[in-house]
């Protein structure tokens, strides 16, 4: 798995055409620019040039490498992506794209700052705080925030399989 990880391949089609993406990534429609292609969509239309982009969630960057190009160099982009085997992919993108307006976050977004456990059975973009194997550190947003580890969001991208609540809720003053 380590060494298909490390083949990189170009995205065929979508609006991340060109961007370079992990061959053991590339099923489910990411490498052919299929996957998600309406909700990509929306995506792309929605941040702006400058803004300060969160995806919570990152798992193993479509959105990032979108959200990325769309805010450009006077933006940011911050990942969020607790499994450990995700943020591995989602680094290497990130890397691999030449992403110097992404900072990735080895945490899970949630109400409360501590710990929890992550994972799921089958697919990992089906992954979940409270299931599973591995520990994971939680954030809560307004913390991060106050500590100044990241801006303030103008623009929030949201997919942590039921636990959107709490992610919410932590990033509420």
């Amino acid at each position: 798995d380590a060494l298909v990880g490390a083949l990189r391949v170009p995205i065929l089609g979508g609006l991340n055409r060109g961007s370079w993406w992990s061959i053991a990534s590339a099923g489910g429609g990411y490498g052919t620019g299929r996957r998600a292609h309406a909700q990509m969509s929306v995506l792309h239309a929605l941040p702006r040039p400058g803004d300060v982009a969160w995806d919570v969630g990152a798992h193993h960057g479509n959105v990032t490498l979108l959200a990325a190009r769309r805010v450009g160099a006077a933006g940011s982009v911050h990942a969020f992506e607790p499994s450990k085997r995700n943020r591995a992919q989602l680094v290497r993108h990130v890397r691999w794209n030449r992403l110097e307006n992404v900072r990735v976050h080895g945490v899970a977004l949630s109400d409360r700052d501590g710990d929890a456990s992550f994972g799921g059975s089958g697919s990992s973009t089906m992954y979940a705080l409270g299931h599973g194997a591995e520990r994971v550190r939680t954030r809560r947003a307004k913390t991060l925030v106050r500590e100044g580890q990241v801006e303030r969001p103008t623009f929030v991208k949201l997919d942590v399989e039921g636990a959107e609540a709490a992610a919410i809720s932590g990033m509420l003053e």
